[in-house]
């Protein structure tokens, strides 16, 4: 696994955070482009203890159109 440099070079407005929860979910692309890890998941993989702080990752990169957050509840 390789990081994307643009998640590096051309997002500066991200956090840290952001971008490591990026990184994660890139490793877990199915070969749809698909990924479903639930937030307590990325929490665990990524060192990060607080669900607050996971969901305020998620959202930095939806906003910035890196990812599409669809609910698993039905």
């Amino acid at each position: 696994f390789r990081a994307p440099d643009f998640i590096f070079d051309e997002c500066p407005q991200l956090s840290s955070n952001a971008k490591l929860i990026f990184c994660n979910l890139c490793r877990r692309i199915n070969q749809s482009g698909n990924c479903f890890p639930s937030q307590e998941r990325i929490g665990r993989d990524c060192g990060i203890k607080s669900p607050k702080t996971v969901r305020k990752g998620l959202n930095e990169l939806e906003d910035a159109g890196l990812i599409y957050i669809k609910s698993g509840k039905k």
